[in-house]
């Protein structure tokens, strides 16, 4: 059986009070180990909890004749350049990734990287990642998640392009080895953007209870916070968000990535949503008790009663303001014995009725 080396960043995602947030910096560094930095910094501002790269050699990822796919295509700046020569131009080397994680852990962010290929995997591990990321498109590519299972790291799978025959494969390929593997499942949908009206967030509650061992969350490739808090409301505490410090900068991923403000704002919305869904436990909220004491109703009686005489319905008008004596809290004494004379008007107590009567 695998054991897992640490489920500290699993056990992370379980506790934590609020929603995480991890903004997918990707390859918006344009190749710019400086401006990864700068990315690093701007989700740290912005609230997020982690920050996320992308792990990949040219070479191994993409024949140099392979198109590129349409939304990348948008990018006026490289249109005549190829998918494997955008690749090229993107790529992070290991000696960079080290420094990058670094400077995360120093900020407080869990740092992540998807790789694309074995190769990168061992690297992402060997740097000392806490979990490893597997894109949605490498769902079903098992030489990555040979690597991760030999590792022992949590798995946080995108699911976006899959069927459910392929997630379930793949879930039984990690439990197999080891039936409570750490893995976390992003309902996504893998466009850039995505149409909000295929984000079927009603999945979510179907993968909980299909994998009720398994974390899930949501890899969010729309636009704006909507779709996140909706998601939310669904169940999922971990969010994936595509971001970049200008959208106007050319680069394949920028116009689809929300800006810092924008991320910040994200964030935002997503506690501001967590509170509003509160604990989930039915309690009285502290603006209430004050109408509670008012607009409930009291039992009041309507004559007088002497000591040692029944207490009946007849002789009470329930009325309010209840005060801290609800008529719930008497009622069921009614038809027992008054404890001293009670006028009429009088707000009864429990302490009104004898207690041998009762």
């Amino acid at each position: 059986m695998q054991e897992t080396k640490d489920f500290s960043f699993f056990n992370y995602l379980n506790t934590a009070a609020t929603p995480i947030v991890i903004a997918e910096a990707g390859v918006n560094h344009n190749g710019c180990f400086e401006e990864a930095i700068r990315l690093i910094d701007a989700a740290y501002e912005a609230g997020a909890q982690g920050v996320k790269f992308q792990s990949f050699k040219a070479e191994k990822l993409a024949l140099k004749e392979t198109p590129k796919v349409p939304y990348q295509l948008k990018d006026e700046a490289h249109k005549g350049e190829s998918h494997y020569e955008m690749l090229k131009r993107l790529e992070m080397d290991y000696c960079s990734m080290q420094k990058l994680k670094k400077h995360a852990d120093a900020r407080g962010l869990l740092f992540l990287s998807t790789p694309y290929d074995p190769e990168s995997a061992r690297e992402l591990v060997k740097i000392g990642v806490g979990a490893i990321k597997v894109a949605s498109a490498d769902l079903i590519d098992y030489s990555i998640h040979q690597e991760i299972l030999r590792s022992g790291l949590p798995l946080m799978q995108g699911l976006g392009m899959s069927r459910d025959d392929e997630v379930e494969s793949l879930v039984n390929f990690y439990y197999k080895n080891n039936p409570h593997y750490p893995i976390v499942l992003l309902q996504c949908t893998s466009n850039y953007p995505a149409n909000p009206l295929n984000a079927n967030l009603n999945f979510i509650p179907c993968l909980q209870e299909k994998y009720p061992q398994a974390m899930i969350g949501f890899s969010d490739h729309t636009n704006g916070s909507e779709t996140a808090c909706l998601a939310l409301a669904k169940g999922t505490r971990v969010f994936e968000k595509h971001f970049t410090r200008d959208r106007s900068q050319s680069g394949p991923d920028h116009k689809a990535s929300c800006d810092p403000q924008q991320l910040k704002e994200y964030i935002d919305a997503l506690k501001r949503s967590d509170e509003i869904l509160g604990d989930g436990e039915k309690k009285i909220a502290e603006e209430e008790k004050k109408m509670r004491r008012i607009s409930r109703k009291g039992a009041y009686l309507c004559v007088d009663i002497k000591f040692g005489e029944v207490i009946s319905e007849d002789k009470l008008q329930f009325t309010r303001p209840a005060l801290d004596f609800p008529m719930s809290e008497v009622y069921y004494l009614l038809g027992h014995k008054a404890s001293h004379d009670l006028n009429a008007g009088h707000l009864l107590r429990k302490d009104d009725f004898l207690e041998e009567s009762c």
